[in-house]
């Protein structure tokens, strides 16, 4: 009885490959006595309980068998195993499911798996399909692809290849030499990629333009978000925006500027000038500079102390200056405009001509004259100004 037990522990589970056994089609089991246990019972149980524990009526694992086994007229029944421990009641006939019947024998720890060629190192050549849980750990190569319908549990990893609709689960380094396309996944441990830099292709891709929270890409090239570099301190070395929005700017060392909000516009101001201030010229691009070429081209000059009153009487005059160009002319050779703009008088308000009496590179000196009324009075003005400009 246990000989024919233990074949039947030999084929019940299947295994497809190059070349297989003729499997037994049916088990026989016998009293006591030798005769076939007719109508007799075989109780199923969790290993070491007396929790039953289901049997199928063939290989493919979707028909199970009643619990107890019922046996035909000569003690024939066709019990197939899962792949774990069972403990193995056999009765005689007698009652309700044997319940008046005798004891034969119980079989504690029977394991189909231990005798399966899944405990053992196989090549799989074919497409297999795995419809229940099936737990790889040891030595398990498939050359054509593997399937699996439910969990699967691969402890050791290995080059993998084929397809897996469960929910496997890689606890060891597995190999996907082909590749490996998923719709979901969740990885406990850390994720290292071993692309060497070739310059083109990048060792992460994501494709989807939304955003990935927890990704926590807080620097770049060594910097920060909060602590950025400079745009355009390497190649490519300048910046293109379409849209720039400060609220300080700096050019060069020059003094930080900050927005000034106007009517429809924010203005740019770097704050109040004070004091005397440096002349405004024009570079080479003509835009405002306060460096200056040493010879100057046009230059003005407002003078408001240092004027003279002319006496009362016509055509009388008085001398002024010599007032100084804030950047010397290369010579004389420059023309000189000047203009009283503030004038006040007595009498009938005679006008007053303003012309220099001499001329330098680095300044000059004016006359004012009443006019040519010779009872024209005294005559004074609060400011000049005056324009050389040289050719």
């Amino acid at each position: 009885m246990k000989r024919l037990l233990s074949m039947l522990v030999l084929v019940c589970v299947p295994a497809f490959g190059q070349v297989s056994l003729t499997p037994f089609s049916k088990a026989q089991w016998f009293t006591n006595t030798g005769l076939p246990n007719a109508g007799g019972c075989l109780f199923t149980y969790v290993s070491g309980t007396t929790t039953p524990l289901a049997t199928y009526t063939d290989y493919t694992g979707n028909f199970t068998n009643s619990n107890p086994v019922i046996l035909d007229s000569a003690g024939r029944a066709d019990v197939w195993l899962l792949p774990q421990s069972y403990t193995l009641v056999m009765y005689t006939a007698g009652g309700t499911n044997c319940s008046t019947g005798t004891l034969l024998w119980s079989e504690n720890g029977q394991n189909s798996s231990v005798t399966s060629l899944l405990a053992l190192n196989n090549t799989w050549t074919g497409t297999n399909t795995w419809t229940n849980t099936a737990t790889f750990n040891a030595i398990t190569i498939f050359n054509a692809g593997f399937t699996a319908n439910g969990p699967a549990n691969l402890l050791l990893g290995g080059q993998l290849a084929g397809s897996f609709s469960g929910s496997p689960t890689f606890s060891g380094m597995p190999n996907f030499a082909g590749g490996f396309n998923a719709t979901t996944g969740t990885f406990s441990g850390v994720i290292t990629s071993t692309v060497a830099p070739t310059g083109s292709t990048p060792p992460f891709v994501v494709a989807s333009n939304d955003l990935v929270a927890n990704l926590n890409v807080s620097q770049l090239e060594g910097l920060t978000w909060e602590v950025p570099g400079m745009i355009g301190s390497t190649s490519p070395n300048s910046g293109v925006f379409t849209t720039l929005q400060a609220t300080s700017l700096q050019l060069g060392s020059s003094t930080a500027q900050t927005g000034v909000e106007g009517t429809d516009t924010n203005l740019m101001s770097a704050g109040v000038v004070s004091g005397a201030g440096n002349p405004l010229c024009t570079d080479a691009q003509l835009g405002a500079t306060t460096v200056c070429p040493t010879s100057a081209k046009t230059q003005g000059l407002i003078i408001t102390s240092g004027i003279c009153t002319t006496p009362s009487g016509g055509e009388l005059s008085c001398t002024m200056g010599p007032f100084t160009w804030a950047t010397a002319f290369t010579d004389s050779l420059y023309a000189l405009t000047c203009m009283a703009t503030a004038p006040s008088g007595t009498g009938s308000h005679p006008s007053v001509t303003i012309y220099w009496t001499s001329k330098s590179p680095s300044g000059f000196g004016l006359q004012m004259n009443s006019g040519s009324n010779s009872a024209a009075g005294a005559n004074s003005v609060t400011e000049i100004d005056c324009i050389g400009s040289h050719p």
